[in-house]
């Protein structure tokens, strides 16, 4: 089982579309905070990169089995992807945010795209009402 887990985690850190979130520009577990789309948002991110051309977001799902397609990921997973990629774009306009979710009961790897995540985002409420997201 130990063997079986560490070739995970190695396979994981070692997958080229991951290596920047490991390097010296990464930062784990990176406390977010602010508001995008009139909503309050407050959460951490598993790994993140702030890299010269884009910014990085990786969160690690544990508890459950990964979808077959990108669009079955589960649409709290989503939301949660969608307002961290809403701060950090308005913090780094300059850059694209790239975001990924990476399922640990088989290591897989999954990009989520831009069309998808902005779907989910937090949207502009209406005048005195509270933040929302779009679904």
């Amino acid at each position: 089982e130990q063997a079986r887990l560490a070739g995970q985690v190695l396979a994981v850190m070692e997958h080229p579309a991951l290596i920047p979130l490991f390097g010296p520009a990464s930062r784990g577990e990176q406390p977010v905070a602010g508001v995008a789309g009139g909503a309050v948002i407050v959460g951490q991110v598993d790994r993140m990169a702030v890299l010269p051309d884009a910014v990085l977001l990786c969160d690690f799902k544990t508890n459950r089995r990964p979808p077959d397609d990108v669009a079955a990921t589960p649409v709290l997973y989503l939301r949660q992807m969608a307002s961290y990629r809403a701060l950090l774009s308005a913090l780094y306009p300059d850059r694209p945010v790239r975001c990924t979710l990476v399922w640990t009961e088989d290591a897989r790897i999954m990009e989520l795209p831009d069309s998808l995540l902005a779907c989910h985002a937090p949207d502009d409420p209406a005048p005195g009402g509270p933040g929302g997201w779009q679904s």
